[in-house]
């Protein structure tokens, strides 16, 4: 899936992942090799559509991406929804 879409992640010093896909449920992030994951990450999810969204996600999976970042699937512990 090609979405041209991004998150920013972190609280103080925020990085930016890819977004590789996206559902109801969570999110799959392209992460650089070399920064760690924590387990609940803390986000703004830029996507084509919708407004910037600020997101916390539960880390689900982490594994490599085809080009040698870290893959990273994520639950919605806090939807986009919830912001209303």
């Amino acid at each position: 899936m090609d979405l041209d879409a991004y998150a920013l992640v972190g609280e103080r010093v925020a990085r930016t992942a890819r977004v590789l896909d996206l559902s109801y449920d969570g999110v799959a992030l392209e992460i650089a090799r070399s920064e760690g994951v924590a387990i609940t990450l803390d986000a703004v999810l830029h996507v084509p559509i919708p407004p910037p969204m600020r997101i916390r996600v539960r880390r689900v999976y982490k594994g490599q991406s085809d080009i040698g970042g870290q893959r990273v699937g994520c639950a919605f512990v806090t939807a986009p929804s919830d912001q209303r």
